[in-house]
């Protein structure tokens, strides 16, 4: 979000997931050092490492002028609020978002093949003591 894209982003999903799990980060050098401390911890990949505790977050120094009750009051005016006419005015939305194909919540697509969570109700099989069923 401060920099305009994911920190692995890559057109292509498998180089996309690659990075994830082997490519370093390289921030731009107008990232205060701070953030750039807060970005690494997030994104540290060993979850046992990684700042995910809610009062550790909050004491990071990049979050130091940050008034955490005026917060969870919403007290706090953000910095841009958007004009919109009605609530269901999408002038801000990328057009290219607007032009996604809608797909039931409940389901999710695989390929060309939209799997239903339900789609295997009733299914019963239990593999035989020992897993050998061939």
């Amino acid at each position: 979000m401060l920099t305009g894209l994911p920190p692995f982003y890559s057109q292509n999903e498998e180089q996309m997931y690659e990075k994830i799990l082997k490519a370093d980060i390289t921030y731009p050098s107008f990232l205060s050092l701070e953030v750039v401390d807060l970005i690494k911890k997030f994104l540290t990949r060993d979850p046992q490492h990684r700042l995910q505790e809610l009062e550790q977050i909050k004491i990071h120094p990049w979050f130091k002028s940050m008034n955490w009750e005026k917060l969870e009051n919403r007290e706090i005016t953000p910095s841009f609020v958007p004009a919109v006419k009605s609530p269901d005015d999408v002038r801000n939305i990328d057009k290219e978002f607007l032009q996604e194909k809608l797909v039931d919540e409940d389901e999710e697509e695989y390929g060309n093949t939209v799997v239903k969570p339900d789609a295997f109700g009733g299914f019963t099989f239990q593999a035989p003591a020992g897993g050998n069923f061939v």
